[in-house]
């Protein structure tokens, strides 16, 4: 299987030749990418999330808040406390084979539960600090309560918040606040980091006046010259752009190593039916096969990629998968204390039973995007019954304002986290 005329993704089911690569499915449903290029003996690993969306607690099966009945039952997912222990396990896995490891964030850890409605984005930054983080992208989200707040979230990061393509006007609470790039040291290695964001967020969330976007690949060409004129050749992209863009970016801009992508929450697995395979494989322009990674969304799964490099740059072996991080790690009991004085006014706000169901109603993103679904019709059902008075009998909803599904019995919490939910 070769690369088509217009430098699309490849497939790696079973073996393929692509820039000089030989590519195979390892086991255990991972993958295996090596080159004919002399490597360095230089190898990284990269943890990765993205599109956290404040999920802060663990989840259920539908990405909202877990019921007590699923946690007694370990049918619950992700949080900030599981991610922790995934995270601390897999990182020590590589230190011990005398890896360095870098643990990034590709942006919109913030808008979808009660943690960003009360604390703006605070409460995400903080598990981040005791997690861990190496340095986070900024996703479209970031801006939903305007530059001011995003101003605050990044003065409490104990790491760096990357975006390049990001342009902020003299004067702004944001000058000076997002760095465009960062230089990390691994094993004397340096790794450049660049960071992009979507310019779609100037009528997706409130980025203000001030604040505007330059074209991508425009900006990656520049930012990759920059490092490259450092004497930097191994650049990774954390990009908040979806992972379609990522593939263009990766036939058109030269000198990337890889992608750390977010935005669209590609599930990406080697094990998951339907997913898209980890990774997905490109050819830049001078013919170096670029890996492109994204760890689906909600905190669901940790992606975990390593690289190995040439004096270059290219990477010349990778492997690696997404984790799913379900009960087999248990939740960090640090961060679990950091999390108890926080969800207690949430609690006790939320706790208030609303409603009961007489069945669940399905509003996830892949039905009510893609087709009719029960929550749109429960929607538009109650929209015709508040103006029966006025006899109108057809009522339309938005497919991108039908956010998660509930399960009943329905809680306050659960009204306020459906109308939350990202997009």
């Amino acid at each position: 299987m070769a690369l088509n005329k217009n430098k699309s993704s490849l497939s790696r089911r079973g073996f393929l030749s692509v820039a000089g690569a030989s590519l195979a499915l390892a086991g255990a449903g991972r993958f295996s990418l090596r080159t004919a290029h002399a490597g360095t003996g230089f190898s990284l690993a990269v943890l990765h999330i993205n599109d956290m969306h404040s999920r802060v607690d663990e989840i259920s099966r539908f990405n909202s808040n877990c019921s007590p009945s699923d946690a007694e039952e370990s049918n619950c997912f992700g949080g900030a406390a599981r991610l922790a222990t995934a995270i601390r396990q897999h990182r020590a896995e590589h230190e011990e084979q005398g890896r360095p490891v870098l643990t990034l964030d590709a942006g919109d850890q913030s808008q979808g539960t009660l943690y960003y409605t009360t604390y703006g984005g605070r409460a995400e930054v903080q598990m981040m600090n005791a997690i861990g983080f190496d340095a986070m992208g900024i996703g479209n989200h970031e801006f939903n309560r305007g530059p001011e707040n995003l101003a605050r979230m990044i003065d409490e990061a104990d790491f760096p918040v990357v975006s390049g393509n990001i342009k902020v006007a003299a004067g702004s609470a944001l000058a000076d606040k997002i760095t465009p790039y960062v230089v990390l040291e691994r094993n004397g290695e340096q790794i450049g980091i660049l960071g992009i964001t979507t310019p779609d967020t100037v009528f997706l969330s409130s980025p203000g006046e001030d604040v505007t976007f330059q074209d991508e690949i425009e900006h990656l060409r520049e930012g990759v010259a920059e490092l490259q004129g450092m004497g930097i050749t191994k650049i990774l992209v954390l990009s908040h752009v979806g992972f379609g863009r990522d593939q263009q970016i990766a036939a058109e801009v030269d000198g990337v190593s890889a992608i750390i992508g977010g935005h669209s929450h590609t599930l990406m697995s080697n094990t998951q039916e339907g997913a898209v395979e980890y990774a997905t494989l490109v050819e830049s322009p001078s013919g170096r096969a670029v890996p492109i990674v994204q760890a689906f969304a909600f905190s669901r799964y940790l992606g975990n990629l390593t690289l190995e490099f040439a004096e270059d740059g290219t990477v010349i072996s990778a492997t690696g998968d997404t984790v799913l991080l379900d009960a087999t790690f248990a939740p960090a009991e640090d961060i679990e204390a950091l999390i108890a004085p926080l969800r207690a006014p949430i609690e006790e706000m939320t706790r208030r039973p609303v409603a009961e169901l007489a069945a669940d109603i399905d509003g996830s993103r892949e039905t009510c995007r893609a087709q009719e679904c029960e929550m749109g019709n429960t929607v538009t059902d109650a929209m015709l019954a508040e103006v029966a008075h006025q006899g109108i009998q057809i009522a339309l909803t938005n497919g991108g304002g039908l956010r998660a599904s509930i399960l009943g019995p329905v809680l306050s919490r659960d009204i306020f986290t459906k109308s939350l939910a990202p997009g």
